[in-house]
């Protein structure tokens, strides 16, 4: 599979779950992309897809994207998984993403996405468009998006490349906070 051709030395921004109509993936594509173009050990791993019956447009623009991108050997798109590689997908990724539009539904919605990532210890950057992005962020359980714009998403995915103690330290503090609250 995908995950064991993964070298060990490399950073893994990662996105779970389906490609809804609040997903930004202008906004993802353009600022993970940036960030690899800087950084050769970036990739990103992507599962879910298309919501089928519902939104396949954010998908095929996502896909569309990456097919155009100088780095798409970087991009690794499982779509839906089982359970086990979801799980495998988790220990292997040093970051998780959300990236939102500022749409009713984020502003309303809830982080069940966040929730998965933290109780697996994986930190998320995201652009904190619910009270429950922004709680999160607040208490420095998940890393904030720069400017909510693709330069400032990949400032922050570099930055956090670079800083593995904050991404150890939130990491921990992700896992505990998922055992203690949830």
């Amino acid at each position: 599979g995908i995950l064991g051709e993964l070298p060990d030395d490399v950073f893994v921004a990662a996105w779970a779950g389906s490609f809804n109509t609040w997903c930004d993936v202008d906004l993802l594509f353009d600022g993970v992309d940036s960030a690899m173009a800087e950084n050769p050990s970036l990739h990103l791993l992507v599962t879910g897809g298309e919501v089928e019956g519902h939104d396949s447009v954010t998908w095929r623009r996502f896909l569309d994207l990456v097919e155009g991108s100088r780095q798409r050997d970087r991009y690794h798109l499982l779509g839906r998984v089982e359970d086990s590689v979801l799980a495998e997908v988790y220990r292997r990724s040093d970051v998780g993403l959300v990236v939102e539009k500022d749409l009713y539904e984020r502003q309303l919605g809830a982080e069940n996405r966040v929730v998965q990532w933290m109780a697996h210890g994986v930190p998320v950057l995201t652009t904190y468009r619910s009270p429950a992005g922004r709680d999160l962020v607040q208490r420095g359980l998940s890393f904030a998006i720069t400017g909510r714009s693709a330069e400032g998403l990949a400032e922050s995915l570099l930055a956090l490349v670079d800083d593995p103690a904050r991404l150890a330290a939130a990491s921990l503090a992700c896992t505990r906070e998922a055992r203690e609250a949830w």
